[in-house]
């Protein structure tokens, strides 16, 4: 199981770029599929409109380079509180 937790950044449906803290791991592998992964993001900007892109799949840049496919599985909170729920698709980018 690896783990991921530091500066990202998530590319909303709309194009905007939020910039915020990244916390992911992965899983154990399914056999003949790949490691599932999942996590939160919590964006720089409270203000930022994350409900618009909930159950959308988007990329998630890390700082290493390495991009990943995450979809928005629910926003917790509200604020400086806003938390997203994300699920991986595809490989973790770390």
């Amino acid at each position: 199981m690896a783990t991921f937790a530091g500066l990202a950044t998530l590319v909303l449906v709309d194009g905007t770029r939020q910039q915020g803290i990244a916390t992911l791991r992965s899983g154990r592998p399914e056999p003949g599929g790949p490691r599932p992964w999942s996590g939160s993001f919590r964006p720089d900007d409270p203000g930022a409109d994350l409900v618009g892109s909930v159950g959308a799949n988007l990329p998630i840049e890390l700082p290493t380079g390495e991009t990943g496919e995450v979809v928005l599985a629910g926003v917790e909170g509200a604020g400086q509180d806003a938390a997203v729920r994300l699920v991986g698709s595809g490989p973790p980018p770390f």
